[in-house]
């Protein structure tokens, strides 16, 4: 399993992961990571570490459609 693949099928558990200090930390309910998701989460931590470091603070730039529908939201509120 790839670290992008392990990194979806721990959100899609509700199993949230975050960088701190440097450290690779973990909140789940109990019980929701088994042996194996475990196992898979250590031995691609590195790679989830800079997975998550990329995500952090990254704003993505708008497309050209969604700059258009803010523009319209803008000049007509609730409008479908």
């Amino acid at each position: 399993m790839s670290a992008i693949r392990l990194l979806n099928e721990l959100e899609s558990l509700g199993v949230t992961l975050h960088v701190q200090d440097g450290n690779l930390k973990v909140k789940a309910a109990k019980g929701a990571i088994s042996p194996e998701l475990l196992q898979q989460m250590k031995q691609h931590k590195p790679a989830l570490l800079s997975l998550l470091r990329l995500r952090q603070g990254r704003d993505y730039p708008q497309s050209f459609n969604q700059a258009q529908l803010w523009f319209l939201d803008r000049l007509e509120p609730k409008n479908p």
